[in-house]
């Protein structure tokens, strides 16, 4: 009993006094209240959305930026291994784990398959051509065989892409070399299949131009920004940011109210063993994911780039709330 007390005052204080934690203590006692006006502030004062979701997670007044004819100008790029240009010529294929068991009859599967933060299962082992792509190191880590590999993730025989996040300053991302990246891997544990593991091992990094320290818009949105860059065609199947069903006209209180319920579900669900995400860092990132969605499928240069199997493949019927939302990023 003692133990079990001691446990929960350490914690208590560390959730407190440790500034990597703090942040999420305060989310744990204020979200509920936010989640009762979130619709009607961000309807009539978007502008100050910043203010009511913690530090970091949202562009002040000052770190907006001004929007441009292409979403992906809003991302410095950097690969640390070599590309092919041929790649600038080629159709794939990305699969997101929202994908339904219809869309998987149709993918054309002698494409260059990415898949986002899955296993190679039976799923898909009739796809000719697989890459693992993620911006979460512990899963790449579970793909490449080594300690520290996110729970369930398994050891592959296919590609493997990480993209490394707002993690890396503006500095670090121009002046790291690639043997600077490839340190945080502990190859060392392994000597013999060090030179495998790297030979499959792609690192590249994005860097958002908004300039906040906890963006994180998930590793689906994450690769398609990526892979809008190198590939001439992308065919993306499940791209449903946490929806159940298809974009539908709505108004912006039951937009808010959708996107706190898809927090409720990923809260409850078995992914919550990995740990509970903040729920208002989480509403954060869903609100810049459904940002920049919109920003790519309703762009006159992505139209017919992009071929979207998926719930956020009607988001253009919620344009007016869209260009609300738009305000939170953009000058």
């Amino acid at each position: 009993m003692k133990n079990i007390l001691f446990r929960k005052v350490s914690t208590f204080f560390k959730l407190i006094f440790y500034k990597d934690h703090r942040s999420q203590f305060i989310d744990n006692y204020t979200w509920k209240p936010y989640r009762l006006i979130s619709s009607y502030q961000i309807k009539y004062f978007p502008l100050l959305t910043y203010k009511f979701v913690g530090k970091g997670r949202l562009p002040t007044k000052k770190n907006r930026i001004n929007e441009t004819e292409n979403p992906c100008n809003d991302f410095s790029f950097k690969d640390f291994d070599e590309i092919n240009e041929n790649d600038k010529n080629e159709e794939i294929n990305i699969i997101l784990k929202g994908i339904s068991n219809e869309n998987k009859k149709n993918i054309n599967k002698s494409l260059l398959t990415y898949i986002v933060n899955m296993n190679y299962n039976k799923t898909f082992y009739d796809f000719q051509n697989i890459t693992h792509i993620s911006s979460d190191k512990g899963t790449v880590n579970g793909w490449l065989g080594l300690n520290g590999g996110r729970y369930g993730y398994q050891k592959t025989k296919n590609k493997v892409i990480y993209l490394i996040g707002d993690t890396l300053s503006l500095d670090e991302l121009n002046n790291k070399s690639r043997n600077d990246v490839y340190r945080q891997f502990d190859f060392k544990s392994n000597f013999q299949v060090q030179k495998q593991q790297l030979d499959k091992l792609h690192i590249a990094a994005m860097k958002h131009k908004i300039n906040i320290s906890q963006n994180s818009m998930g590793s689906g949105l994450w690769a398609i920004i990526y892979l809008i860059n190198r590939y001439k065609k992308l065919n993306i199947y499940g791209w449903d940011q946490y929806r159940e069903t298809a974009i539908q006209k709505i108004s912006i209180t039951g937009f808010i109210r959708e996107i706190w319920d898809a927090i409720d579900f990923f809260q409850k669900s078995i992914r919550t063993k990995e740990g509970k995400p903040a729920p208002k860092k989480f509403f954060c990132s869903i609100l810049i994911s459904y940002i920049y969605t919109f920003q790519i499928l309703t762009n006159k240069h992505f139209i017919k780039k992009i071929t979207v199997h998926g719930h956020v493949s009607s988001i253009n019927l919620i344009s007016p709330i869209m260009m609300k939302l738009k305000k939170i990023i953009y000058n």
